[in-house]
């Protein structure tokens, strides 16, 4: 992938993912992600992380029937707050 395709699509991840947790702030409790979560989504090469032939459907938006529940999203957000809270604690 060429870097300045892999930027784009980095960029329109983050734009979604920050889009997706303002709309569900009533769910989850926080209208956005920390900047630290944010800021290291913008800098993993995600492309790298899955079988080559998956590359380019690395930076994909999830369809409708993929959501999460909102038990899934909640726990998905302590398991994280947990993990920066250790971190930085």
């Amino acid at each position: 992938m060429r870097a300045e395709d892999v930027e784009a699509l980095r960029e329109d991840m983050l734009a979604v993912i920050a889009a997706c947790a303002f709309a569900l702030r009533d769910t989850i409790g926080k209208s956005a992600f920390d900047e630290r979560i944010m800021t290291a989504m913008g800098k993993v090469l995600r492309h790298e992380f899955v079988p080559i032939e998956f590359q380019p459907y690395a930076y994909a938006k999830y369809s409708a029937s993929n959501r999460l529940r909102k038990d899934d999203l909640a726990a998905l957000h302590r398991c994280v707050d947990d993990r920066s809270a250790r971190r930085h604690g």
